[in-house]
């Protein structure tokens, strides 16, 4: 998925959780979400298709990824980390529109309660 449709799906599909959308490294495929709550989300997936989804909140940060250093999880690589206090299995798989917008209603999810 190119950075571009990436920044438009999230400003499109989530109007009321995105305040703004940066475009902070095309090169590298880096984009920042600015959340109205004042929450940021950073974006990236590198060429060997590396991701990571970051969301920095007043309760810490979650972080969907594929890093590969939690082998005894079952959907190793890909787990999310619940600030340093837990790592979970997660059924996010990449920067794809689907994987975007499992991420973001996550994040809806929690912002709303």
């Amino acid at each position: 998925m190119m950075i571009e449709e990436i920044a438009n799906l999230c400003k499109l599909e989530f109007p009321s959780l995105i305040e703004k959308v940066e475009i902070v490294d095309p090169r590298r495929k880096r984009i920042r979400l600015t959340l109205f709550d004042g929450s940021y989300i950073d974006i990236h997936q590198n060429a060997n298709g590396r991701y990571s989804y970051h969301w920095e909140c007043d309760k810490g940060f979650y972080r969907f990824n594929n890093a590969p250093h939690f082998d005894d999880i079952e959907t190793a690589p890909h787990h999310l980390h619940i600030c340093k206090l837990k790592v979970l299995p997660s059924e996010v798989r990449g920067v794809t529109e689907e994987d975007v917008r499992k991420v973001l209603k996550f994040v809806h999810k929690r912002v709303s309660n």
